[in-house]
């Protein structure tokens, strides 16, 4: 019998199911495309700053987390 943790077999998105394969996210184009024009709309009026005095640690895993966020400050830009 074959260990359980054993990879032959097993589809190469098996432990990312929603990145790629038979069952990416059907919402992830948009959300690449989206990104990018809101950050964009929100840069163009506020300037963004780390809030004074926070420090950020980072955690890695399978993914990059950040485990007491990431508080920012916004500032209206001049006009």
């Amino acid at each position: 019998m074959e260990a359980y943790n054993s990879a032959a077999g097993r589809h190469r998105f098996a432990y990312i199911p929603f990145i790629g394969g038979p069952r990416v996210c059907i919402g992830k184009n948009l959300a690449m495309l989206e990104g990018p024009m809101i950050l964009g709309a929100v840069l163009k009026n506020y300037r963004l700053s780390q809030r004074p005095g926070h420090l950020t640690r980072f955690a890695t895993g399978s993914t990059l987390d950040l485990p007491d966020g990431m508080p920012m400050r916004l500032e209206k830009r001049g006009t």
